[in-house]
């Protein structure tokens, strides 16, 4: 008996999608509604939206990897990142 050729029952996996949410409040923990938001992929493609009546927004789709977001509307200074969750196989290092 010869060594059957299996090699057509593997079949190649799609990597899975990633996806990023986001809930933007003030100091006064009220949510901040319909403020334009950007993710910036490691390629350099974007995707652009605006957050809810609850200042919550979920974009996905996304391949695996690293991203940036920013708030073009709101000042560098007046923002921090409070819940940062590092994406699997991630350091967690900005």
């Amino acid at each position: 008996m010869g060594l059957e050729d299996n090699s057509a029952a593997v079949q190649a996996c799609p990597l899975e999608e990633g996806w990023v949410e986001l809930e933007l409040v003030g100091e006064n923990d009220m949510p901040i509604a319909n403020e334009r938001f950007i993710v910036i992929l490691a390629d350099g493609t974007q995707r652009k939206g605006r957050t809810d009546a609850r200042g919550f927004a979920r974009v996905g789709g996304l391949p695996q990897g690293p991203c940036h977001l920013c708030f073009p509307e709101l000042d560098a200074q007046s923002h921090e990142a409070l819940g940062v969750v590092p994406s699997s196989g991630s350091t967690g290092s900005p």
